[in-house]
């Protein structure tokens, strides 16, 4: 789940694969095709410019869409296995608000450099960098992030241990403990929770070189002191209810927390734009004070 494929159909979501299937994946791996992106900011309409900026794994890929007298600048960040073309439809919900949007590939997806995912801990540098970039070409010192998934798991411990100053965060389905969200992935699968999970989470931390017990965003969101908004699917299968607030409550600044009724782990790309910024748009309003020092 680590490296990505050059070809090959991606395995499909562990609910939907056979017993067969399941015990192959079990004892061969997942394949997972290099994320690339078949949609671009004009594809919905967007004017945009393509930049490159070197990151810690070779070249990150980023689009700017800009705005008229924009109110803002976001950064966003996408899931995992995904590129920045799956969040061109929030890109577009900021650019209705009148925020500049900047969409960022994380290494080894879309058009940036690499072959592999830390599902959070190393593209949490990704974000650091991508935020050093962004104050020195675009003159942004504190934009607001925007993460999906991986890219809210990645911004959370860019703050915590990267040391990163956004002016907010909202973070969409952040798990809780890596642990857990594999647990809750095997549960889907209709396995044990307990064994194999913990096998999975220590080989695959230790082929990357780290940690993965201790891969846990509610440690991270301990750290995190910016307002954040944390939304989620009030019926996702793999990021609890249990788990969402569990990450809330250990957030120490301004938190607003909320979850899209029906929605399962893709609420925000895939509520009505209204909906969406129903919620986000009093968030945004909110951050009117400059970031203290």
């Amino acid at each position: 789940m680590t490296r990505f494929a050059r070809a090959g159909e991606q395995t499909q979501s562990p609910e939907d694969l056979s017993f067969s299937e399941k015990v192959r994946v079990l004892f061969l791996g997942a394949t997972i095709p290099h994320p690339r992106n078949q949609w671009t900011p004009a594809s919905v309409g967007l004017a945009y410019e393509t930049h490159q900026f070197q990151g810690e794994a070779g070249l990150l890929e980023a689009w700017v869409i800009p705005v008229s007298s924009p109110k803002g600048l976001a950064v966003l960040f996408h899931g995992f296995a995904l590129s920045k073309a799956r969040l061109l439809d929030v890109a577009s919900y900021f650019h209705h608000l009148g925020w500049t949007a900047v969409l960022v590939d994380f290494r080894g997806c879309g058009g940036s450099q690499g072959d592999r995912t830390t599902i959070g801990w190393d593209e949490a540098k990704d974000v650091a960098v991508t935020l050093s970039w962004v104050r020195q070409t675009l003159g942004e010192s504190a934009p607001v992030l925007f993460g999906h998934s991986m890219g809210a798991v990645a911004m959370l411990r860019a703050v915590a241990v990267e040391g990163i100053r956004p002016r907010a965060l909202i973070a969409d389905a952040p798990f809780g403990r890596l642990l857990t969200t594999v647990q809750n992935r095997f549960s889907l699968m209709g396995l044990p929770t307990w064994g194999l999970p913990h096998l999975l989470v220590f080989w695959g931390g230790a082929q990357n070189g780290f940690n993965g017990f201790a891969h846990n965003p509610v440690d991270y969101a301990a750290k995190v002191y910016c307002p954040t908004l944390l939304l989620g699917g009030a019926e996702d299968p793999t990021i609890t209810t249990e788990e969402m607030r569990a990450v809330f409550h250990a957030l120490v600044g301004p938190k607003y927390l909320h979850a899209f009724p029906g929605q399962g782990h893709d609420s925000s790309l895939s509520v009505p734009e209204q909906e969406w910024s129903e919620v986000v748009r009093p968030f945004l309003e909110s951050l009117s004070q400059p970031l203290a020092n």
